[in-house]
């Protein structure tokens, strides 16, 4: 009688979903960050993986919950922190998403880039343009992932953009609308910086 052969592991399982991320196969990424944590549900980077996939889709809540757990396994792993924080941002939580975002600005160094982009998100969510724009330019000198900065990149221009909104209609004039890059979601899980640094 022949045997079965043996089922991937949990580090296969992880590699196989960061290609099918990589190949915006979203569904079977899913599927397999899921087997994954199945046979090591102890393991915060996969939980963060699937958090970040969740949120992509667009079920923000759970991804908020599983990358919330993520940290609370391991609060040393500064992406998901991040990306934590971006979520609550994204909602328009922004006293949430300082809260969380917190232990970087003493975990990182000051020029670390995702330090830099943290001051420059809050400086956003003052809605202070000048400030957040210069935060954000010096983490993208500073930046070397290319996913990342492509995400930092489109929230600079959709930050200038509304700069440029709020001098035509006068310095005191309100600012209607949330910024539309404060909704993106940027998927950390695309770049693998955790262990190399940003």
């Amino acid at each position: 009688m022949s045997e079965a052969p043996p089922e991937l592991d949990t580090e296969e399982l992880k590699q196989l979903a960061l290609q099918a991320i990589q190949a915006d196969r979203t569904e079977d990424a899913i599927r397999l960050l899921k087997e994954a944590l199945f046979r090591s549900p102890e393991r915060a980077d996969l939980r963060y993986l699937l958090g970040a996939m969740h949120a992509q889709i667009g079920l923000v809540a759970r991804g908020i919950e599983e990358i919330a757990e993520a940290v609370a396994l391991a609060p040393g792993l500064h992406p998901a922190r991040f990306q934590l924080g971006l979520l609550h941002f994204s909602r328009g939580e922004y006293e949430q998403a300082e809260s969380v975002w917190a232990p970087l600005h003493e975990a990182l160094a000051e020029d670390d880039a995702l330090h830099l982009f943290v001051l420059g998100l809050e400086r956003l969510a003052r809605e202070d343009f000048d400030g957040c724009l210069a935060w954000l330019h010096r983490g993208l000198e500073r930046s070397k992932s290319e996913n990342l900065n492509a995400d930092m990149r489109r929230l600079v221009g959709d930050v200038e953009a509304m700069q440029g909104a709020r001098a035509a209609a006068g310095e005191t004039a309100p600012v209607s609308a949330e910024p539309a890059a404060s909704r993106r979601h940027v998927l950390l899980s695309r770049y693998q910086q955790q262990d190399e640094g940003s």
